[in-house]
């Protein structure tokens, strides 16, 4: 009987979780500068764009 091996390969997921991270400080300086204000638009939108982009950049990696 003969074996096949596959071997999943995916693209670096660095460049994903740099992105996350450059999502968060972008929508943690846009507060700053005074296009949203208080923590009801900051919150949601990094933990969402930012945190699930890095999630699946660390789950990539390993």
């Amino acid at each position: 009987m003969e074996k096949n091996e596959v071997k999943v390969v995916v693209a670096d997921p660095t460049t994903l979780g740099l992105f996350g991270l450059a999502i968060v400080t972008l929508i943690a300086s846009s507060q700053k500068s005074g296009l949203t204000e208080g923590l009801s638009y900051v919150l949601p939108w990094a933990i969402f764009l930012g945190g699930i982009a890095q999630i699946i950049a660390s789950i990539f990696d390993c």
